[in-house]
């Protein structure tokens, strides 16, 4: 009776899977570099809130956060395929994300900032992406 009821009500039990070996060693080494390099989560943050601003200067709307995964709200799903393939045939990967995903409606590009990108090629997808979705 009681397996029955953790199977049937445990979504995070029945759906959840534990990470590989080689993922938590990768992710215990990057750990490792944010102890000896801590200038590197100054310059993604750095980074991140650059994106942002610079969207937010083109008049696009995202939402404030400190994540390095920033979210452009397109709407359909057709426009979200169309605008990531727009951006990367302009040599940028953002990644659209559509149902069932997200809701119907809610279809967005998701653009992830790393502390490596340069800072010229922050302001380079944000003007892409303004012109692009304007367009």
């Amino acid at each position: 009776l009681l397996r029955n009821l953790i199977v049937n009500r445990s979504r995070t039990f029945i759906f959840d899977t534990a990470l590989a070996p080689p993922c938590a060693a990768a992710a215990l080494a990057a750990l490792e570099v944010i102890r000896k390099e801590p200038g590197r989560l100054a310059a993604l943050a750095e980074n991140t809130l650059l994106l942002r601003s610079e969207l937010r200067r083109l008049g696009l709307t995202v939402p404030h956060s400190p994540s390095a995964i920033v979210p452009l709200m397109v709407g359909t799903a057709e426009r979200a395929l169309r605008l990531a393939a727009a951006l990367e045939d302009r040599g940028f990967l953002c990644v659209a994300i559509r149902p069932p995903t997200v809701p119907p409606g809610t279809s967005r590009l998701r653009m992830t900032v790393m502390a490596t990108h340069p800072q010229e090629s922050i302001r380079e997808l944000a003007c892409a992406v303004g012109e692009i979705a304007a367009g």
